[in-house]
């Protein structure tokens, strides 16, 4: 990382020369930094905007999501500009999406229309941007116009949908949401975990038989043990166990999912994730002691008040006694 994104002012911030560097790396890093930022002056806006028009595409991609972070709406003409941008070229299809996200998250209302017209785009790519744009422009009245999109001819959109459904809540169109999980329906793999993770998230459990299925996956297991515990159902308990007792099982999805069997009573992963909190691994130990608290009881409060005597465990036992007095459903 170049010296010049972190040498610090005494006014705060960090060093602004990198955005002008001759090398393409260090203006890249500038940008990423000066993304982080909180409240950033108008001049290290306009800097970061002008970058817009860097010859090259990697610092213009760096730009894009650095002003869509700051959301800085002075810049939403530019944008409008690349999205306005046509290529068969996929790197500036990562641009056009970049820029379409941008819009989303600074909050231009005034480009909605633009956004809904690029929901009818032949690029699937661009349609399920649009969609993400239109979840983040208007929350949870975007939920009839994303319903629309279930019906969406290529998988990676309605998939795309499923996901920003979840985001926004929107629970008015569950039924039809949980009607991609039907049998007679050949959805990707990727569609149905989707639409099962977003049904999960509104609390609905149609989705469960498609969530224990993933419960081993290196990097959805964590999410689907977590879910399963959280919607109560027995039919999970097979993949929870597979999950708890797998030996080639991430470590901390293990104990994820014998804090969700222990919630869904199986008394033998209770004993186990016990055991858990004095495991010599750091990660394996605080993540227990914390799930002790989600799955509670008067054992639960014992073990957690010792817990939070010790220096090395104290943090992690205090968190598990916020989370014991949260009722089920406020836990996030």
């Amino acid at each position: 990382m170049p010296w010049g994104v972190w040498k610090w002012r005494p006014e705060g911030g960090a060093a602004l020369t990198d955005l002008d560097s001759d090398d393409a790396r260090a203006r890249v890093a500038a940008l990423e930094a000066v993304a982080t930022w909180q409240n950033p002056d108008g001049l290290v806006l306009e800097r970061v905007a002008a970058r817009l028009d860097d010859h090259l595409l990697e610092v213009r991609l760096a730009a894009v999501v650095s002003v869509g972070a700051l959301k800085y709406d002075v810049a939403l003409p530019k944008l409008d500009a690349i999205i306005a941008t046509r290529s068969e070229d996929e790197a500036d299809l990562d641009l056009i999406r970049a820029a379409i996200e941008a819009v989303g998250r600074i909050g231009g209302l005034s480009r909605l229309p633009a956004i809904r017209a690029l929901g009818d785009d032949e690029e699937p790519e661009i349609r399920y941007q649009a969609e993400v744009a239109l979840a983040e422009l208007l929350g949870h009245d975007a939920g009839p116009e994303l319903m629309t999109k279930l019906r969406d001819s290529d998988p990676y959109v309605r998939w795309g949908a499923a996901a920003a459904l979840g985001d926004i809540e929107y629970r008015e169109g569950i039924d039809d949401i949980a009607v991609l999980l039907d049998e007679g329906r050949e959805e990707p793999a990727e569609v149905r975990f989707e639409v099962a993770l977003t049904l999960g998230r509104l609390g609905d459990r149609r989705g469960v038989p498609e969530l224990a299925m993933y419960t081993q996956h290196r990097l959805r297991g964590y999410q689907c043990c977590e879910l399963l515990g959280r919607l109560g159902d027995e039919r999970a308990v097979v993949g929870l166990t597979k999950a708890w007792k797998g030996l080639l099982t991430n470590q901390l999805i293990r104990v994820r999912a014998a804090a969700s069997l222990a919630e869904l009573g199986v008394t033998e992963a209770r004993r186990s994730l016990w055991k858990m909190t004095r495991s010599r691994r750091y990660a394996v130990r605080e993540l227990a002691i914390e799930l002790v608290g989600e799955v509670g009881g008067d054992d639960a409060r014992d073990l957690l008040e010792q817990a939070s005597r010790r220096d090395r465990t104290s943090a992690a036992a205090a968190r598990g006694l916020a989370l014991m007095e949260q009722a089920p459903a406020q836990r996030s």
